[in-house]
């Protein structure tokens, strides 16, 4: 084990998968440009960790916009914001960000598209809603996002408590989200591109023990110490972060719009799929 002091200093044993991740990682964003014939992509940004090393990347090699969905004064615009400072303190790059504030009936809208889509899970479709605004708003072809680092790297709170959890969250993201996400981009005729879940990455990323993932109360120690690795500033290293329906305001918005509907939050995706 590791004491807390030095937890950003690598484990001589697993210094070569934590290079390997770094290398990979950097060429998967620096192959964009080749692969797609196009240096000009939409960042999914909420100024947490995930998106913050993807976007320093896509800064580095490519001529990203950053995009942050979410309610007035969300967390996630705060924090898109601030984050986007701390990396332009680093890189000294001109930032483009687009803000996408959203309401209520913003929200309603995503909600009956995705009853449309035959999503029964609100907590699915809460989540997702913010890339769907991503999608549909963003002039660019390609959109990356930070999908499957949580599952990967210990994000959610809940893997304080059940860290084994992970496994059985990454299979449901791989046969159940990651399909809804291509229909919902199929529709604006967009490219979603999710560096963490190239295979590689995967591969090694399920070398690390768990304690790389989860120390004492840190999640995605692992994805802290690449982000250190890289250059990125303390500020964002250590950032905790809202899931994104949390983060952006939309599942108030969910309770609100449940309320006014007069039926449970649960219920509210078959409702509006029984009113079309």
């Amino acid at each position: 084990m590791f004491e807390y002091s030095n937890i950003f200093e690598i484990p001589i044993e697993r210094a070569r998968v934590y290079k390997r991740l770094v290398e990979r990682l950097e060429e998967v964003v620096r192959n964009i440009k080749k692969e797609y014939q196009t240096s000009s992509v939409a960042v999914a940004y909420s100024g947490g960790l995930d998106s913050s090393v993807l976007g320093f990347l896509a800064l580095k090699y490519l001529e990203p916009c950053f995009y942050t969905v979410g309610f007035e004064n969300s967390v996630d615009i705060i924090n898109s914001k601030t984050g986007l400072e701390h990396i332009f303190e680093v890189l000294g790059h001109s930032l483009r960000i687009k803000i996408i504030s959203i309401t209520d009936g913003n929200v309603f809208e995503a909600l009956k598209f995705f009853s449309r889509l035959g999503i029964r899970d609100i907590l699915v479709a809460s989540f997702e809603i913010p890339l769907y605004f991503v999608l549909k708003h963003s002039k660019e072809k390609i959109v990356i996002t930070g999908q499957g680092a949580d599952e990967l790297f210990g994000g959610y709170a809940k893997y304080l408590v059940n860290p084994y959890r992970m496994e059985e969250d990454f299979k449901r993201l791989v046969e159940y989200t990651i399909p809804i996400e291509e229909k919902i981009a199929d529709h604006f005729d967009k490219i979603i591109l999710r560096p963490y879940l190239n295979e590689e990455i995967v591969k090694l990323a399920k070398e690390l023990p768990m304690e790389d993932k989860i120390y004492k109360r840190i999640r995605k120690l692992a994805l802290r110490r690449i982000a250190k690795y890289l250059g990125l500033p303390n500020e964002i290293i250590m950032r905790e972060k809202k899931a994104a329906q949390y983060g952006s305001g939309v599942m108030k918005s969910i309770r609100r719009i449940s309320r006014k509907l007069n039926v449970e939050a649960r219920d509210i995706l078959k409702v509006l799929a029984n009113e079309s």
